[in-house]
């Protein structure tokens, strides 16, 4: 079952390309919503598509209306470079693509954010050759990680699985698939990383891989790390997903979850870090084999939702409680509602993200002054805590929201 807002086409296009540097750029704002900023990161690859740009942007605006805190439009960006591409060549595509863009960042219709293959410093000198304001800028794949670990331990809750010594596989073990692996060290819990996979290929080992040398050779080797990786097996990256394990981290590129690799999986739970991991029709062949798939805008909503909230003030042990609290909540709510109402839970967050974006597009955009003695004490503070309690109050609505489409079921 689709929805107009997944069919939806985007409501802004720009293609970029320039044959003496070699690339090709994309920019899409997919739905604007009456909002006059959009948001999204910047993918910088030699192989990204206007269609996985597309996919992208698609995805950002199903996770501002699921979170339904941020009066923002979803977008993304992508530049195809060319492989192999030397730094000072990469260096002045990045600069020629903030020029091009220039009257989206001057204007402040667009605010970037890193992605696959881009850092905070590509977008810094985005900005600054596009001579925009250039702000600080949270690191999303940090907060990524926060949601889609939950989402994952929550998955094995719903299973009834006892995470002591369950199995996880990463696929790409990039930014966010290395900051998972230092959630799971820094919270001390029972999860065994039996494989990991990037570009370079994959490595496996039954009794659990090492996290902290694994975590120390991507900071110095990059996507060679499982390269240099030794005391293991290793493996092709095609062959991480036909291994047995409780779950699957999917932190590689959109649609990488074909007909014929969701065949293969033997795991229990997916919790998508990318948007738009599987191929059309792949998610209700899952459901239908009771791999339980959470919705990839909800997993991966972190990247949004948490950075937001860290960017006003918010600290990171409130945030982790917001995680692990309304926002779990929510969850559970999701995949316990869908079952008794016979659907996906994916199909289920779509309605849910439908009906926020509809209310939206209605709100006026008119912030309520707040009054206060904590007002005048402390306006960072008071600012923090607002927003923590918005989007606390969100979950809680979307929560009521699955729980009442049930029982209309």
């Amino acid at each position: 079952m689709r929805t107009s807002l997944i069919s939806k086409k985007p409501e802004l296009v720009e293609i970029f390309e320039n044959k003496k540097l070699g690339y090709k750029a994309f920019f899409v704002v997919d739905a604007w919503n009456g909002y006059s900023k959009s948001c999204g990161g910047i993918r910088i690859s030699p192989d990204v598509t206007l269609r996985e740009v597309q996919d992208l942007a698609k995805g950002m605006t199903l996770k501002y209306s699921f979170a339904n805190v941020q009066n923002l439009a979803g977008a993304k960006s992508g530049i195809r470079i060319p492989k192999n591409c030397p730094v000072e060549l990469r260096k002045k595509i990045v600069e020629s693509f903030g020029k091009n863009m220039k009257r989206y960042f001057q204007q402040g219709t667009y605010f970037p954010g890193t992605d696959i293959g881009s850092d905070i410093a590509d977008i810094e000198t985005i900005l600054q050759s596009a001579r925009a304001p250039v702000v600080v800028l949270e690191d999303t794949a940090y907060f990524t990680s926060f949601s889609v670990l939950q989402c994952a331990l929550e998955g094995l809750k719903f299973l009834k699985k006892n995470t002591h010594e369950a199995t996880v596989c990463i696929e790409g073990f990039g930014s966010i698939g290395s900051y998972l692996a230092e959630q799971i060290q820094r919270q001390k819990l029972n999860l065994r990383v039996v494989a990991v996979s990037t570009q370079q290929g994959a490595v496996y080992d039954e009794r659990g891989l090492d996290l902290k040398k694994l975590i120390g050779l991507r900071k110095k080797h990059g996507d060679d790390c499982v390269k240099n990786y030794i005391n293991c097996t290793p493996i092709e990256k095609e062959e991480l997903y036909a291994l047995p394990c409780d779950v699957l981290f999917l932190c590689a590129k959109s649609r990488t979850i074909t007909k014929k690799v969701a065949r293969r999986l033997q795991c229990s739970v997916i919790s998508p870090a990318t948007n738009f991991p599987l191929e059309d029709g792949v998610e209700e062949s899952l459901h239908t084999r009771d791999i339980v798939y959470i919705p990839d805008f909800i997993a991966n909503s972190g990247g949004s939702s948490c950075s937001f909230l860290h960017g006003n003030g918010v600290p990171s042990f409130l945030i982790w409680k917001y995680v692990k609290g309304s926002f779990s909540s929510f969850v559970q709510a999701l995949l316990r509602c869908a079952r008794s109402a016979g659907i996906s839970p994916y199909k289920l967050a779509v309605v849910l993200a439908e009906q926020n974006y509809t209310l939206r597009g209605r709100q006026t955009k008119k912030k309520k002054p707040i009054n206060g003695i904590l007002q005048k004490i402390s306006p960072k503070l008071l600012k923090s805590v607002y927003h923590l309690r918005r989007i606390q109050q969100s979950m809680r609505r979307n929560t009521r929201f699955v729980e009442e489409y049930c029982e209309r079921s």
